[in-house]
């Protein structure tokens, strides 16, 4: 009996050690699907907005509740998603998407059809 216990728990401990557990979503070219990096949006000419539309449509989605993900840019909460075009992709280090649930527990109501990061560069815009 006990040599058939150690082979089981041996299993159950690496299948708790894979993907589905390890916390971040992973695209098929390997770079976490709820992140955007700076690399990545230096790759899109354009708007903020443009960039996130091209490489995480969902993103900017409406969600379940029919409305759009709110919208944070350096912590700070912005009225509308559609500041962002105003915003070049250059100057974003990092966009991260969080999903409904997350974004509740973080924020509070209001925030069931998620919410969108986004981090400037340090010392903000770039000169144009």
């Amino acid at each position: 009996m006990r040599s058939l216990l150690l082979p089981l728990m041996a299993i159950a401990l690496s299948a708790c050690a894979g993907g589905a557990l390890s916390g971040d979503p992973v695209t098929t070219s390997g770079s976490r699907s709820d992140v955007l990096t700076a690399t990545e949006l230096a790759s899109r000419t354009g708007s903020a907005m443009d960039a996130i539309r091209a490489l995480r449509p969902r993103f900017v989605r409406s969600g379940p509740t029919g409305t759009a993900p709110v919208v944070y840019l350096n912590g700070v909460r912005l009225e509308t998603a559609q500041l962002l075009n105003a915003l070049r992709a250059s100057d974003v280090a990092e966009v991260r998407f969080l999903r409904g649930i997350d974004a509740v527990t973080r924020y509070g109501g209001g925030h069931s059809d998620g919410a969108i990061l986004l981090r400037l560069h340090d010392g903000g815009v770039r000169g144009r």
